[in-house]
């Protein structure tokens, strides 16, 4: 549908839309004010001039708020207006919505031109689940219209304290309602209690594991895709996410980011012109001593951003999340072994078998570290 693919598009040009929001997220970040909408002609301007000069993968416009749709008219003003342009540059408009303001004329726009704008949808499991992180909003998302127009919506799926003891049923509610893409987050900047979430949710992840062995024809969600086969290959060429090699431009502000986490919006603008003086290409800066020895550290992910708002530094990861990744990862290694168990290896071709050898030898290499997880005081 989409001739950019974001995840490799040559760069990301960020247009802050606004900081408010019409929803009160147990778990925002956002720092939210009454501001209303972007400046539309200065916007304008810039991407006219950017969209003129053709990079190799494209561009991704992505429209970040607040929630973009508050101002609806300003954003459809743009588009219509970078439409009507035949640029040389390939580019993709994206934002993320809450989707409780997509109705009426909003509908009918989007619907007119989805194969131009990519969303994903905030939805964090079923009716009561969502609304503890999101409260009243559930009953307001016409998840049939998005589900209809984009069948691949990526669902951004946020696990916090009062939603992570249902985790299971609220991403297997969203498979039966028919979505596909499922990527669950945990919840960064929130107090997590002192214990007793790690036995939860590996209990929650074995019985989701059990419902994808039972159901092979549904995409398990992304935290079932844990890449063991990095224990083979040197941590310096492991990375959880792009920072360094992508920027995030703010159209608004003229300035350029390791990632749309660091803008003054969000972390302010101190820690926000420290981070512009920070060097992402030093790999040895974004790893601590701790996190070097451990087994994991070539498959973990952690936010660098959320690390340096929290704990003022790049590689202070969060405690809790390291604990949730161990278990996560001890769950999805069982879950692959059995998957291998059950899978007609003559179905498979050389390179799929290849594959599922070295991802079976790694999990059995870890197996002594997956049996320490329930020594930690927080399990």
């Amino acid at each position: 549908m989409f001739e950019v693919n974001s995840a490799s598009c040559s760069r990301k040009l960020c247009i802050f839309t606004n900081s408010n929001c019409n929803l009160r997220c147990t778990y925002c970040y956002e720092n939210k004010t009454e501001e209303s909408s972007f400046n539309f002609e200065h916007i304008k301007l810039q991407l006219d001039s950017l969209l003129r000069e053709p990079t190799e993968h494209g561009t991704l416009i992505k429209l970040h708020g607040g929630e973009p749709f508050l101002v609806f008219k300003q954003i459809q003003n743009l588009c219509e207006f970078l439409w009507q342009h035949n640029y040389p540059e390939k580019y993709i408009i994206h934002t993320t919505t809450n989707g409780t303001l997509i109705h009426g004329p909003i509908q009918d726009w989007l619907q007119a031109n989805k194969h131009h704008f990519s969303i994903k949808l905030s939805v964090d499991g079923k009716r009561e689940s969502h609304n503890k992180n999101r409260p009243g909003s559930f009953e307001k998302i016409d998840f049939a219209f998005f589900i209809k127009n984009w069948p691949n919506i990526p669902i951004k799926m946020t696990v916090s304290p009062a939603s992570i003891s249902d985790f299971a049923e609220n991403v297997i509610f969203l498979h039966k309602l028919g979505f596909k893409n499922i990527l669950p987050s945990f919840a960064e900047m929130v107090k997590w209690p002192k214990s007793g979430m790690g036995k939860i949710f590996f209990e929650e992840m074995e019985k989701l594991s059990s419902y994808y062995l039972r159901h092979p024809e549904v995409k398990p969600c992304t935290f079932f895709n844990v890449p063991f086969e990095n224990i083979y290959i040197s941590s310096d060429n492991c990375r959880p996410c792009t920072i360094g090699s992508k920027t995030a431009y703010d159209l608004n502000t003229g300035k350029s980011y390791p990632c749309h986490l660091f803008f003054e919006s969000v972390c302010g603008k101190k820690k926000s012109e420290e981070l512009l003086a920070f060097d992402f290409s030093k790999k040895n800066l974004l790893t601590n001593a701790h996190c070097s020895q451990c087994p994991f550290v070539t498959m973990c992910s952690t936010c660098y951003a959320a690390n340096y708002i929290i704990r003022g530094n790049v590689a202070a990861r969060d405690e809790w999340l390291c604990l949730f990744n161990r278990c996560r990862y001890r769950a999805v290694a069982q879950y692959e072994y059995n998957l291998a168990i059950n899978n007609e290896l003559h179905e498979k071709t050389e390179v799929e078998k290849i594959q599922m050898y070295k991802k079976i030898k790694a999990i059995r290499t870890l197996l002594p570290f997956f049996e320490s997880i329930e020594n930690d005081p927080r399990w």
